[in-house]
């Protein structure tokens, strides 16, 4: 049985931000005590950081959307953490103990938290939060909790969860970001999918949900009543939200924000910004997310429906220029669907075909000629349109690449770029797309991050970031379910292997380039990636240095 216990429970000068509409606030960049060691933390002042793009919602309890995660990670929590380390760490449960048989979880909640209205927590909001909505509602979570079976409630203090099968990856899935607890008194019998408290949120967090002005801010202030003591730190964080990149880099420059993550900055300019005094750049606290980008191809509609078409493709791309010059040498070039991370759990993606490092348009070509897209008079085979994720200028400049690359093997392409909430519900709802570039995160397991994008049971129409390409092989069901519960290190990887060589021959997503994140952030922001989440953690810890 495996069980865990909380032991422990360069200017002195105010900067007026203007936020619009006549709004500002005041942000104290040092404190009124001089006698504060600049080296202790310390309490108070504003921290804002850039959100890019602007969230759709803020349901965290209902998507996977990296804009929504960085701002409700402040206000919902999990009934575990993850540390520095990427291992479990206390949160709601102040302890756990997992069977050996992995088959049952019982959690022990700490006592005196309370919701941000002032109701206590209690184990009802545990169980309804995972059996009414994770399981029904989340893109990850659905799959991941697929053999929670129930959740039993013996008193308010006291949560039991009861599993189909071993679920080896438990301890890893419980974080705020990727199970939030939501409030049962605030969703039960309402319609989960058009709630109010989307926009408005309610939960345990180190912040308030105070104000969210769309297109310039969302405004949290200080939870009062936060079980941990002494903290948060900071009055009020702010997360602004600029759409042009040339003014987001200005914002950080001018110190009118204070960080930026997530490739919020262009990769250029965070290296040039890491050379100013007052701004510092750091990859740290992105350990757990195991970045990948790729394009996605609707495999329901011509030209993509066939797969030697999203093979040539594959080869078109030149991934180690896409690092070097488009991505500015932040990640190194996919060799698999699964990102390389996963190397350090065993599984590795080996030998696979169809993933070259480097431009190979004459197998493009062959292989476009054998899926019968012969050119034209004027050597075009097919017109396409690629949706480029609205999330920032890294992504246009990769959607010009792909158009440049792909006209050199006749395939003429039509760049549309919309704004978040159209784009999602473009790809995710409607399916009215051929293809589209995007990021996943794959965490620290499959299971976590991976299977949803693959598995025919999550093409679900509506729901944000499942899978898309409408992809279904009952051999890569089989497998994955398999994986799943597989405890032998070996079979697993073995599992995980020949699903990657389905996936490298049928290509339903084409992977580009394993990604390496940047945090640009002033130097009086202190500890904001302490955990293994980094921008996706609580900031219960991050304060605010005086000069």
């Amino acid at each position: 049985m495996t069980k865990l216990i909380d032991a422990t429970c360069s200017r002195r000068t105010a900067l007026k931000l203007a936020l619009g509409g006549g709004v500002a606030f005041l942000v104290p960049w040092g404190l009124t005590s001089s006698a504060l060691a600049a080296d202790s933390p310390q309490s108070g002042g504003t921290m804002i950081f850039l959100v890019q793009p602007e969230p759709p919602s803020l349901a965290l309890y209902a998507s996977s959307s990296g804009p929504i995660e960085q701002i409700g990670t402040k206000i919902y929590e999990g009934l575990l953490e993850v540390d520095a380390k990427l291992q479990p760490a206390p949160g709601l449960a102040s302890e756990y103990s997992i069977a050996d048989d992995g088959l049952s979880a019982t959690f022990k909640l700490r006592k005196g938290v309370k919701w941000h209205d002032g109701e206590p927590l209690t184990s009802a909001d545990v169980q309804f939060s995972f059996m009414e909505v994770l399981k029904k509602l989340h893109p990850r979570a659905s799959i991941s909790l697929k053999n929670l079976v129930s959740v039993d409630t013996p008193d308010d203090a006291t949560v039991v969860m009861k599993f189909s099968a071993a679920t080896p990856y438990l301890a890893r899935v419980l974080s705020g970001k990727d199970t939030p607890i939501v409030p049962k008194h605030l969703m039960a019998g309402k319609d989960l999918k058009n709630l109010d408290l989307a926009n408005r949120p309610v939960g345990t967090g180190p912040y308030k949900f105070v104000e969210w002005r769309r297109g310039q801010f969302v405004l949290l202030e200080k939870n009062q009543d936060y079980w941990r003591e002494g903290l948060p730190r900071p009055d009020r964080l702010v997360g602004r939200f600029i759409a042009d990149a040339a003014t987001r880099v200005a914002a950080l420059e001018n110190s009118e924000v204070h960080l930026a993550a997530l490739g919020a900055i262009p990769a250029i300019e965070a290296k040039r910004l890491d050379a100013l005094p007052y701004l510092n750049m750091s990859t740290e606290g992105y350990g757990s997310l195991s970045s990948i980008s790729l394009l996605e191809f609707n495999t329901k509609v011509h030209p993509f429906d066939k797969k030697e078409v999203r093979q040539a493709v594959s080869h078109v791309i030149d991934r180690e220029y896409i690092v070097q010059n488009i991505f500015q040498g932040f990640g190194t070039p996919a060799k698999s669907c699964l990102s390389s991370q996963f190397s350090a759990i065993g599984i590795n993606p080996g030998d696979l075909p169809n993933y070259p490092r480097k431009q190979d348009l004459a197998r493009a070509a062959e292989l476009l000629d054998a899926a019968g897209l012969k050119p034209d008079a004027s050597g075009i085979r097919a017109e396409v349109v690629h949706d480029i994720i609205p999330y920032g200028e890294e992504w246009r400049r990769l959607g010009e690449y792909i158009k440049q690359a792909l006209e050199q093997v006749g395939i003429r392409v039509t760049l549309r770029y919309e704004d978040a909430a159209t784009w999602t519900r473009r790809l995710y709802t409607e399916y009215d797309f051929q293809f589209s570039s995007t990021y996943h995160y794959h965490l620290i397991d499959p299971v976590l991050g991976a299977h949803r994008f693959f598995l025919s049971s999550s093409i679900k129409p509506g729901v944000p970031y499942v899978n898309v390409t409408r992809f279904s092989n009952e051999k890569v069901d089989k497998l994955l379910e398999q994986a799943m519960v597989e405890l032998d290190r070996e079979k697993r990887a073995g599992l995980y292997h020949e699903f990657q060589a389905i996936i490298a021959d049928e290509m339903p997503s084409l992977h580009i380039h394993d990604m390496q994140f940047a945090t640009v952030s002033n130097t009086v922001v202190m500890e904001h990636s302490t955990s293994g989440l980094g921008p996706y953690g609580p900031w219960y810890d991050l304060w605010i240095k005086a000069a």
